[in-house]
C-alpha cells in the first residue's frame, strides 16, 4: 500500500470561511491519497483561552463566561460555513463542557494542569468544525481524538512524548481509521497521560505532533502549510533582503529552529530525520509551489540566514569571593535554570563568571536572582536583542544590527551570535 502523507494546517490557515474553504480545496487536489491531517486551533483561539486561564487564577468569577464567548465565535463560524446540522453543532458546543465545569469550580489544581485542560479545547473544537465542513464538501474524512494516540508524561504545559505508547496507539487506532476513510483529521499540540489527563506539548506544538505521527506511521512526507511562501532567510519585516530558501538539510533546519526561527517548532525535525522522511513547508494559497523542501541532502549552498530574538536579557553569574566558577557551580546553576524553566539562548563560561542570554521575563529573572543570590553575584541587563547569522560575516552582523560594538559575541563554525542594546 502506498505510504500516507501527513498534512498540518496551522491556525492562520483556518481563521475564516475563505481559509477553511481553501483548506478543503487543497485536500481535493490530493484526491485518492491517504492523508493524516493535523490541525491547530483557529487563529488567536489559543491566546484567548490562555487569557481565560489567567483570569480564572486571578480570581475573576466570569472566567467561564469568557469561554462561552469563544464557544459562540466558533458556532458563528460554523453557521457561516453552512454547517446547520444540529448534531454537528452540538459536537462543537460539547467540546467546551468539561472546561466550563472546571472553571465554575474553586481552584483545586495546579496552574499547568488547568492550562492544559482549557487551552486544549482550541484544537478539539477546530478539528470538529473543519471535519464537518469537509464532509459537506464531499471529502471522505473522519475525526480522530489524538489523545487516544499521543501519550505523554505528566509534565503539563510542556509534556514529553511516551514513544512506546504512542507507537502502539498509531499502529492500532490510526491504521484502523484509514481502513474506512481516505482522510483522517486529528489535533496537534495535545496528548494525554496514561491516566487520560489532557496534556500539551508546548506552544506551536502542532508541527511537532505532525512529525511524531509521521515517524510512527512511516509516512512518505510531511507537508506543513503556512500563510508564507516557505522558510525565508530572515523575517521580511526586519530584514529587507529576506528571500525564500528552496531547500534545507535536516541539520540546518534544526540549527535554525534552535536559534529561534519561528517557522517550525524546535522539536519538529528530529523524529522525521531519524527515518529520512522529507518535510515541505508550503504556501497555503499557492498549492503548485513546493515552498521549502527539507531532507537529508547535505551539499547545499546557503545565503546568509538571519534570526533575530528581541526582548532578551543578558545575565552574569559570579562567585561572591571571586573564586573560580567550577563544574559543581555550573551544575547548581543549570539545575536552577531547569527548575525555573529558563531557556538559555547563548552562553559563555569564563574562570570567574557564567554569562548567558534568556527571555526578558522580569518575574523569572527575579526568581533566579533570589535563588542564586545567597551564593553568587547576579547581574543582568534587559531590553536587549540577540542576533544570529548563519553562513554570513561580521560585516553582515554590523550592517543588519546597525551596531559596531556588542555586549556579547560568539563565533563558531558557520554561526555568529551577538547581543546588543535594543
Amino acid at each position: 500500500m502506498e505510504k500516507l502523507l501527513v498534512f498540518k494546517f496551522g491556525g492562520a490557515c483556518l481563521k475564516n470561511v475563505e481559509h477553511i474553504r481553501n483548506a478543503a480545496n487543497i485536500l481535493k487536489n490530493f484526491k485518492g491519497q491517504r492523508i493524516l491531517l493535523v490541525v491547530s486551533a483557529i487563529d488567536k483561539t489559543t491566546n484567548a483561552l490562555e487569557r481565560v486561564v489567567n483570569s480564572f487564577f486571578a480570581g475573576d468569577s466570569n472566567a467561564s463566561g469568557y469561554i462561552e464567548e469563544i464557544k459562540h465565535q466558533h458556532v458563528t463560524l460554523a453557521h457561516e460555513l453552512g454547517i446547520i446540522d444540529p448534531f454537528a453543532i452540538n459536537e462543537i458546543e460539547d467540546s467546551f463542557i468539561d472546561a466550563i465545569w472546571l472553571l465554575e469550580d474553586e481552584i483545586h489544581d495546579a496552574y499547568e494542569y488547568v492550562y492544559d485542560q482549557v487551552v486544549s479545547i482550541g484544537e478539539l473544537v477546530s478539528s470538529r468544525l473543519v471535519v464537518q465542513f469537509f464532509k459537506n464538501e464531499g471529502l471522505d474524512v473522519q475525526w480522530l481524538d489524538v489523545r487516544d494516540v499521543v501519550k505523554t508524561n505528566e509534565d503539563y504545559k510542556n509534556a514529553t512524548i511516551d514513544w512506546e505508547a504512542t507507537q502502539e496507539g498509531a499502529d492500532k487506532i490510526i491504521s484502523r481509521a484509514f481502513e474506512s476513510s481516505e482522510i483522517v483529521v486529528t489535533q496537534g499540540f495535545i496528548g494525554s497521560t496514561r491516566e487520560n489527563n489532557t496534556t500539551t506539548l508546548g506552544r506551536e506544538g502542532s508541527d511537532y505532533t505532525a512529525s511524531v505521527l509521521a515517524y510512527c506511521l512511516d509516512a512518505a512526507s510531511v507537508h506543513v502549510w503556512k500563510d508564507v511562501e516557505g522558510i525565508m532567510t530572515g523575517d521580511p519585516k526586519s530584514y529587507e533582503q529576506a528571500s525564500l530558501i528552496g531547500e534545507l538539510s535536516f541539520d540546518e533546519a534544526i540549527e535554525m529552529c534552535y536559534f529561534g526561527a519561528k517557522v517550525l517548532h524546535p522539536k519538529t525535525i528530529k523524529p522525521i530525520q531519524n527515518k529520512g522522511i522529507p518535510l515541505y513547508v508550503r504556501p497555503f494559497f499557492n498549492v503548485e509551489n513546493s515552498g521549502t523542501f527539507i531532507s537529508d541532502k547535505q551539499d547545499i549552498a546557503y545565503l546568509p540566514i538571519v534570526i533575530k530574538e528581541e526582548n532578551q536579557a543578558l545575565v552574569e553569574v559570579g562567585e561572591r569571593d571571586f573564586s573560580f566558577i567550577a563544574e559543581n557551580h555550573l551544575s547548581e546553576i543549570f539545575a536552577i535554570l531547569s527548575e525555573l524553566k529558563i531557556k538559555v539562548y547563548i552562553m559563555r563560561n569564563t574562570a570567574i563568571s557564567f554569562v548567558f542570554s534568556t527571555k526578558d521575563d522580569e518575574l523569572k529573572l527575579q526568581k533566579l536572582e533570589a535563588r542564586l543570590g545567597a551564593s553568587y553575584n547576579v547581574k543582568y541587563r534587559r531590553n536587549l536583542t540577540l542576533l544570529t547569522i548563519r553562513h554570513g560575516s561580521m560585516d553582515d552582523v554590523k550592517k543588519i544590527s546597525g551596531q559596531s560594538q556588542f555586549l556579547f559575541e560568539e563565533v563558531y563554525g558557520e554561526t555568529i551570535q551577538v547581543v546588543y542594546q535594543s
